[in-house]
């Protein structure tokens, strides 16, 4: 990926790891490190040991992810907050306050949400009109019985 920048040119490669200062003088020829080795010779470099400490270029690339961790909230008035609710909603086909909720926590968190999805999900007319509702079957308890023994041959309907 960075071959195209880097063959053909000199340059420094600073590390607060000192054992790796001593990369060019190991004579390895066997193992993965010998491996490692020699696809690095391509490059003209020099290792140069930099402190830890003083190091805080190193610092800032480790610790990008932290500051992309804060607890930044952007404030979502009702309108938006609803047509945000309605995307992810949308996107899952509709299916439904938990597919809903555990969709958008994935991605957000924000106080109430849950309730949010909920009164959504419960004013929406296309939810309400299609509810899937779970219903047992009507069948009575002496015609399930008469199905089984037809199923293990021991009577006939």
């Amino acid at each position: 990926m960075f071959n195209y920048y880097l063959v053909g040119r000199h340059f420094v490669l600073y590390t607060d790891h000192n054992p790796l200062t001593f990369i060019n003088s190991i004579q390895d020829t066997h193992n993965r490190r010998a491996r490692i080795l020699m696809s690095i010779k391509e490059f003209d470099f020099t290792i140069r040991h930099i402190s830890g400490s003083i190091n805080v270029v190193a610092d800032g690339l480790s610790r990008s992810s932290y500051a992309l961790k804060s607890d930044l909230r952007v404030p979502l008035d009702s309108k938006t907050k609803k047509n945000v609710i309605e995307s992810y909603h949308l996107d899952l086909a509709r299916y439904g306050l938990e597919k809903t909720y555990e969709a958008m926590r994935s991605k957000m968190n924000r106080p109430n949400m849950y309730r949010d999805v909920k009164d959504y999900i419960q004013s929406s007319k296309i939810c309400i009109l299609y509810k899937h509702y779970q219903t047992t079957p009507n069948v009575s308890w002496y015609r399930s019985y008469q199905l089984l023994l037809y199923i293990h041959g021991i009577s006939t309907i």
